[in-house]
């Protein structure tokens, strides 16, 4: 059974590994300009580490737990820098700063009226 200070090592790992992964990700980007190449394989490894960690789920199974979350933030946290910049590829016309901001305030006013039709 994972403890208090367990839980505290799996978030550190998931941001130590998601850091990475951002800084990978934005480097990639940079230098390919495949936003949408990266964004797709970027969803797709969410996808595959999501699963592997439903699968890992049982006790006592603490450095597979860890390996799982190391993986987990070097897929999931490189997707916010891969989304922002396929929303400023896609508005392109569009300012960048005004692009993101509608994006973000879109984003809020949604989860304020919970989703509901």
């Amino acid at each position: 059974m994972c403890s208090n200070n367990d839980s505290g090592t799996f978030g550190a790992v998931f941001i130590v590994f998601g850091l990475i992964g951002a800084g990978v990700a934005g480097n990639l980007m940079e230098r390919t300009r495949a936003y949408r190449t990266i964004l797709k394989v970027g969803v797709g490894l969410c996808v595959c580490t999501t699963v592997l960690l439903v699968a890992m789920l049982f006790r006592n199974n603490f450095w597979p737990l860890l390996i799982t979350f190391g993986l987990l933030g070097l897929s999931f946290l490189p997707l916010l820098p891969v989304m922002l910049e396929n929303c400023a590829e896609c508005t392109y016309p569009i300012p960048e700063d005004l692009s993101m901001g509608i994006m973000f305030v879109g984003q809020s006013v949604d989860a304020v009226d919970g989703g509901g039709v």
